[in-house]
This record gives C-alpha cells, sequence and structure tokens, in this order.
C-alpha cells in the first residue's frame, strides 16, 4: 500500500468532511468550497 503525503491529505479533507456530513449536503457546493475548512463545531 503506497500513501502520498498529497493524497493523504486530500483523503483526509474528504473523510473529515464525509464525518461531518459537510458531503452530504447536496446544493450547496458553493458554500461548501468557500467553507472548506472542517471546523470542530461544524452541525
Amino acid at each position: 500500500m503506497w500513501i502520498d503525503d498529497s493524497s493523504a491529505d486530500v483523503i483526509k479533507a474528504d473523510f473529515e468532511a464525509l464525518y461531518h456530513g459537510d458531503m452530504l449536503v447536496e446544493g450547496e457546493t458553493s458554500e461548501q468550497l468557500e467553507d472548506w475548512h472542517p471546523l470542530p463545531t461544524a452541525s
């Protein structure tokens, strides 16, 4: 199994977004891109 630093960061970001449910919200892509940084207070 190979892991690049860049891909690891992308996978981590995707996983965090999925975990917080950000990716589950469809139709709000523009807001997601603006607030891409995952926050611990994301509800």
